[in-house]
């Protein structure tokens, strides 16, 4: 066959003139490599995606007393079966001063899909869904909350040159004593390989907090990244 793009899964178009063409566990196309001591014919380096975050803030008045502290690690390991559906394990642990707790810990697994994605200008939206678990005692132990909850987001992506992305993310994590939203807007711009740096704006709602707490929180940050 000559007179077509040579880019990756242009074979499609050609397929198509010869008949449907279906999708396997593996997506509607993919890469065939040798690999020693593989496990199947069809291997490819992208089945799985790996991210995390840290983030740190402390703020104090001229005294010395401290105003807010907030604390962040995050983390999320994702294995893609097809090229828009994906088993994800999420966690998230916060420490914040402003919401009465003495921190939020919530883990969460489920399914994922893409459920927009547009190559030309390099965007997608995903939603994920799943159970999870909670702890998140009181500053004063008074309440040791531990609840399985119900988790939902969507994920929206722009990479908008080379090194520059930007995202912005909502997400529910329901439970009876609390449901906790929060919508997540940032732009990342990388330095060095892996390495980025991150403008980033979190806005936090609980239904229902600890006495003298706040339950909507603002944060905005500049932090340092790192994708693997």
């Amino acid at each position: 066959v000559t007179g077509f793009e040579k880019k990756s899964g242009k074979i499609i178009k050609i397929a198509k003139l010869c008949g449907y063409v279906r999708e396997t566990n593996y997506g509607k196309w993919f890469d065939v490599k040798s690999k020693t001591s593989a496990v199947n014919l069809a291997y490819t380096k992208e089945k799985w995606t790996n991210t995390g975050g840290l983030t740190a803030i402390y703020d104090d008045d001229k005294t010395g007393d401290s105003l807010r502290e907030y604390y962040e690690v995050e983390g999320q390991t994702q294995y893609n079966y097809t090229e828009k559906r994906y088993a994800f394990l999420q966690t998230d642990y916060v420490k914040d001063t402003d919401q009465g707790y003495d921190y939020v810990w919530n883990t969460n697994a489920g399914y994922g899909r893409t459920f927009y994605k547009n190559e030309k200008y390099h965007m997608t939206l995903d939603g994920q869904l799943g159970p999870g678990y909670r702890i998140a005692p009181t500053n004063d132990n008074a309440i040791q909350d531990q609840q399985i909850t119900g988790n939902g987001s969507l994920i929206y992506n722009w990479q908008i040159t080379k090194t520059t992305a930007f995202a912005q993310t909502a997400n529910v994590s329901y439970a009876k004593s609390d449901t906790i939203s929060q919508a997540n807007s940032s732009i990342t711009t990388k330095f060095y390989q892996q390495f980025g740096i991150q403008f980033a704006f979190n806005l936090t709602h609980h239904t229902n907090v600890p006495d003298d707490a706040s339950k909507t929180n603002t944060l905005t940050t500049v932090s340092l990244t790192y994708d693997f």
